[in-house]
């Protein structure tokens, strides 16, 4: 072990609309695992987790659930070089419909 700590952080986060990308959260996370870039969903809002399923009266409940439908957060830290930001963006680009660089 180098001493060394990496710390990957969670927290940007995408809005992927189907309709004007032609591709969804779930195929832009699949694209980006075999890449060795960490995309995981919006948390699921608690209304929507099976313990709080009797909950009534949510508020903001269609706001998140268009967040968690739609949302990815990306892997980010402080480690992360400019080489790195355009290799992920690059990913996500080529999952768009219509992309001259797949």
């Amino acid at each position: 072990a180098s001493g060394k700590r990496v710390i990957q952080l969670l927290a940007p986060v995408i809005l992927i609309t189907p309709e004007e990308s032609g591709s969804d959260r779930e195929a832009m996370r699949l694209a980006l695992g075999p890449e060795n870039v960490e995309a995981r969903p919006v948390w699921k809002p608690m209304h929507m987790q099976p313990v709080f399923e009797i909950t009534q009266g949510v508020r903001g409940g269609k706001v998140s659930e268009d967040l968690f439908d739609r949302g990815l957060c990306l892997s980010s830290g402080a480690q992360m070089t400019g080489e790195d930001l355009e290799r992920v963006a690059n990913i996500i680009k080529n999952c768009f419909k219509g992309s001259e660089q797949k």
